[in-house]
């Protein structure tokens, strides 16, 4: 893989060909949050400590946001 180096850029290093995350991808009929709990899964189990505490620290917010709307489907209304 090449970098390039942009000295515009103060001498960051970017990659040639920035590779998209398929973690923002949503699936029709899937949990919109998928994705992203995958990598937080991940991140559990992380040498770096750091990184386990924020995927732990973000894994418990989901249910606290995502948990009054848990078991409804996209497709029927607040009352079926």
């Amino acid at each position: 893989e090449k970098v390039i180096i942009d000295p515009s850029k103060g001498g960051a290093v970017s990659p040639k060909a920035a590779q998209q995350s398929h973690a923002l991808e949503v699936i029709l009929g899937a949990w919109m949050w998928q994705g992203i709990v995958a990598l937080l899964e991940v991140d559990l189990f992380s040498a770096n400590w750091e990184s386990r505490h924020g995927a732990a620290m973000a894994l418990r917010e989901l249910p606290k946001v995502q948990g009054s709307s848990g078991g409804m489907r996209g497709s029927l209304t607040l009352i079926q």
